[in-house]
């Protein structure tokens, strides 16, 4: 954060720390949940800022159809995030595709922030 001029704020911390201990996708309120046990007093709004920092920065991901947040441990060399979310357990795997979406901007003259591609189904263990 300091290299590049953003603030590492208290608020950014806890919510990142939540996600990446708690090892699986969480909804704001989740983390709200969690703070609030540790004795902090968040407002819904501090959290909701903090995701979106993360989120913007590539150290988040939201799994729009769940309406959750995961942590990314990977580097992402494209913008193109892929999931397998199961429809029964909820359980959510990132998974890397080939960017087949990578003429469009060329095509349409359409300048791509990010592609996220959310496939439904049933895991291996349901």
């Amino acid at each position: 954060c300091e290299d590049h001029g953003y603030r590492f704020t208290s608020p950014r911390k806890m919510v990142l720390e939540v996600l990446l201990k708690n090892g699986k996708h969480l909804g704001a309120y989740d983390i709200l949940n969690l703070l609030t046990c540790k004795g902090y007093k968040p407002s819904p709004q501090t959290i909701y800022r903090a995701l979106d920092f993360w989120v913007e920065h590539g150290f988040l991901h939201k799994i729009n159809s769940l309406n959750a947040y995961s942590a990314c441990t990977h580097h992402h060399d494209e913008k193109v995030v892929s999931y397998l979310v199961c429809n029964h357990c909820k359980s959510v795997q990132e998974i890397f595709l080939d960017n087949h979406l990578s003429a469009l901007p060329q095509v349409k003259k359409f300048r791509i922030h990010s592609i996220t591609t959310e496939i439904h189904g049933e895991c291996g263990c349901c």
